[in-house]
């Protein structure tokens, strides 16, 4: 089950190393703010490709009223 976008709100997306397909990892309550260090065991639902992901690895996203992408940015 996928989880459904909501406009205006920022995500924190993870990008598969294997097929390089774009996902949701969670929703970020700092609206684009926080810096944050971690590592993510992740698997990749459309290839099952199971990888360490570090924080410096993921986008942070900004979903606009239009339904597209607003914001991004790296280096969390």
């Amino acid at each position: 089950m996928y989880a459904k976008f909501i406009p205006g709100e920022w995500y924190i997306l993870i990008i598969c190393e294997n097929c390089k397909t774009k996902y949701s990892l969670f929703h970020d309550l700092n609206r684009g703010q926080s810096n944050f260090k971690g590592t993510y065991t992740w698997t990749c639902p459309k290839c099952e490709h199971e990888g360490q992901y570090d924080s410096d690895k993921l986008e942070r996203y900004r979903y606009s009223a239009e339904g597209r992408r607003e914001h991004s940015q790296r280096s969390l």
